[in-house]
């Protein structure tokens, strides 16, 4: 899957979480910046690339209808045990990915001559230092919809106005207590 790339247009490195639906929406961007003949590299865990292979048939597709978009991996940094395939939470593989990942950014941006990396928004500054060492872009990209991100944001905010954590009315009865448990958001 590699390929040779033209030096003269910019060159994309697309990292997202490895997890189904960040995976999924980078990759539709990958898709659209190679509409517009960008270089793109995507990045992705050994692990999830090969479930990509495995489980959708329109990877090979992509791969001979955008000849400047190529998939590289990363190990996932996980242990046998712990593996993704074993069931491990999605938050040990973003730990262990923002811990152990750099050296291999930074291999990736200087072989690939990278100009501008969008990073999955959930690795927060994970590749800052790389940018500026480099000079190129960074941009923080979030997978979650934007209504989601607000409320994010908004947190905060509600635990300093006490409207978190959410309890029952004190009016309604719940199983013959009338405060009920606190809901976890």
């Amino acid at each position: 899957m590699e390929k040779s790339m033209d030096e003269s247009s910019p060159h994309v490195l697309i990292f997202p979480c490895p997890a189904q639906g960040h995976v999924n929406s980078m990759l539709k961007l990958a898709e659209l910046l190679a509409i517009q003949n960008l270089h793109i590299t995507f990045l992705n865990t050994q692990y999830i690339h090969n479930r990509l292979i495995q489980f959708n048939d329109d990877i090979q597709a992509l791969l001979e209808c955008y000849p400047k978009l190529q998939f590289k991996t990363i190990p996932d940094f996980l242990d046998e045990e712990n593996h993704p395939g074993f069931g491990v939470k999605i938050g040990d593989a973003i730990v262990s990915l923002s811990l152990y990942s750099k050296p291999f950014l930074r291999e990736i941006i200087v072989s690939e001559k990278i100009s501008c990396i969008v990073l999955d928004g959930i690795f927060g500054d994970l590749a800052t230092d790389l940018a500026h060492e480099f000079g190129i872009q960074l941009i923080h990209f979030r997978t979650i919809s934007p209504c989601c991100f607000w409320a994010y944001l908004c947190v905060p905010k509600l635990l300093e106005c006490n409207e978190l954590p959410i309890r029952a009315p004190p009016d309604r009865s719940c199983g013959g207590s009338n405060r009920g448990p606190p809901y976890q958001v």
